[in-house]
Formats: structure tokens, C-alpha cells, sequence
């Protein structure tokens, strides 16, 4: 993530399963072959006639027999076909899981009342509210993507400056879950109080008109226009204001935030791998070249 002052980002892909219309083709050419060996094996059966060697003997008696062969024959095929159809599955690739492409929230929608907007500003005081060393932003294992964690969406971290970065992350399955693609954040320094809010949002846009590679992808899916995800804050805020008074920095006010947000809708408990991130691509000196490559394997129950 650049800040004038770091941040940043997130992905999304899906895997797609097979067809078994050959496999099942060949079993209906197996069951053919069997059905012909079947009726050729019972015309071979050799005619009794009632009148034969045994004056006492007749067609009732050579019945059973005759049923108890077909009966035979037909369980022998039942076998065969079965086994068939168990080496005609094997060969079938059948499709994993899959998530629709619609895995994300469109832009624009509110969650308990918080706008994307409103997150984006959340995540941020989230963000720089933990020490360095436990700080989501920072960890380079996914070991701490809980750390802070509160209210009704999950926030992902992406990483500060240019960073690419591979966590695993257990979430909750009931839960959104919100990141940053890539994106920019302005907070003043301490004791600067001539800055105005609206030079704070201009500080914070600087890179992202440039933006370019954005990328998010869930088991393999891809996020249909990443562009479109773009929000800015719409008020200014303090970076700070999460951190308890006693140990608050300063009031940095006014802080502003501008990028690429998405915000995952639940997912369902299970396995999941993340990807996000992009870069911008413009000649400046803060942050203009930032890269985000950004993995996250999830774990959600």
C-alpha cells in the first residue's frame, strides 16, 4: 500500500471441473457387448425335450433349471457392467468445488450500514493501530491477520510499499471479508495543521488514475474490471483515532484514503486461495512504480 505514508492489496481465481459424456459412452458400449454375450450364451444352451430319456420327465421339470442359468448370466453381467462403470468413473475428472464470479459485493453497496467508503477509512485506522510487530501489514506469514479484528466484516491486509506476499489466514465463514487492491493513503505530518482536507484527497489520488494489472482472483475466478471498484474518502479522517488516547502519536487529521476496494462476500467453510494486487505507472516520487502481489490461502469455519 503507498501511503504518503503505505498501503495496499488483493486478488481472485477458480478452478473448473471435467465431462463425462466418453466415460459414459464407453460404458453403454460394454453394456451392448455384454447384452450379445448373454443372449448368444442362452441360445447355446442345449434344448431338453420333455420326451426324452425319461418318460416321467416334462417342461415343468427343466424350468427351474433354465430360469436358475438365466438368473446366473444375468448377475455375471450385473458384475461385469458394474465394474465397467467403477474403471469408466475412475477415468472421469470430476469437477471441484467452484465459486460463482460473482464473489464479491458490487461497488457501491453498504454493509450494517457502512459504506465502502466508510471501510476503506476503518481498514485504515485498523491498519495503524497495532505495534509493528504484530501488525497485519507487516507479518509476512498470515500469522497475525486476526489481530484487532472486530465488527462485522474481515479486514485483509495487503502490505506497505511495494510488497509481494504469500499468508495463510484462518477466517470466519459468517463474515465479508474487505482489502485493498492497491491504493494510496495521505496523513499529515506531526505539526503540520495547514494542510486541508481537500489536499489531503488530491495527496491520496495522486497515483491512481495510473493504476494498471489490478487483478483479483478466488481459486482461480477472476474479477470482472477491477477499475470499477475504485472509491475515495469521502471525508477526511484520523489515522490515528483506533490507537487509545494515552498513546496516540498526534491527531493526524486530515488523513485520506483513494484506491481499489473489494469487499468478498461470505464465503462457505473450506479451503481458498486469494490473489490480488496491480501496480501504478506513473513518474512520481511517492509511490508512483508501488507493486502489490499479494496471495492469501484462507482457511474459513
Amino acid at each position: 500500500m503507498g501511503t504518503t505514508d503505505p498501503n495496499r492489496s488483493s486478488a481472485v481465481r477458480l478452478a473448473r471441473g471435467g465431462n463425462d459424456r466418453e466415460s459414459a459412452s464407453s460404458a453403454q458400449a460394454v453394456s451392448a457387448v455384454l447384452s450379445h454375450r448373454c443372449d448368444t450364451s442362452l441360445q447355446r444352451q442345449p434344448a431338453r425335450s420333455a420326451h426324452a430319456d425319461n418318460p416321467k420327465s416334462d417342461a415343468s421339470t427343466d424350468a427351474p433349471e433354465y430360469f436358475s442359468t438365466l438368473i446366473s448370466l444375468q448377475k455375471t453381467r450385473t458384475v461385469m457392467f458394474r465394474k465397467i462403470i467403477v474403471s469408466a468413473a475412475a477415468a472421469i475428472v470430476f469437477p471441484l468445488p467452484t465459486l460463482a464470479a460473482d464473489f464479491a459485493f458490487q461497488p457501491g453497496l453498504s454493509i450494517k450500514g457502512h459504506s465502502v467508503a466508510q471501510l476503506s477509512t476503518e481498514w485504515w485506522q485498523w491498519a495503524m493501530s497495532t505495534p509493528s510487530e504484530v501488525n497485519p501489514l507487516r507479518d509476512p506469514t498470515g500469522a497475525n491477520c486476526g489481530t484487532a479484528q472486530q465488527g462485522a466484516v474481515w479486514f485483509l491486509a495487503g502490505g506497505f510499499g511495494s510488497s509481494k506476499i504469500r499468508r495463510s489466514c484462518v477466517v470466519p465463514a459468517n463474515k465479508p471479508l474487505f482489502f485493498p487492491v492497491v491504493n494510496m493513503l495521505y496523513y499529515p505530518a506531526k505539526g503540520n495543521d495547514t494542510y486541508t482536507c481537500e489536499q489531503a484527497k488530491a495527496s491520496a489520488a495522486l497515483n491512481n488514475e495510473s493504476a494498471v494489472d489490478l487483478f483479483v482472483e478466488l481459486n482461480g475466478f477472476a474479477l470482472d474490471n477491477v477499475k470499477k471498484y475504485r472509491v475515495a474518502s469521502e471525508k477526511c479522517f484520523d489515522i490515528f483515532k483506533r490507537i487509545q488516547p494515552e498513546q496516540r502519536p498526534y491527531e493526524a487529521y486530515p488523513s485520506a484514503s483513494d484506491g481499489y476496494w473489494v469487499l468478498l462476500k461470505p464465503l462457505k467453510r473450506g479451503r481458498y486461495t486469494l490473489k490480488f494486487g496491480g501496480r501504478y505507472n506513473q513518474e512520481s516520487t511517492d509511490y508512483g512504480h508501488m507493486i502489490q502481489d499479494i496471495e492469501y490461502e484462507l482457511i474459513a469455519q
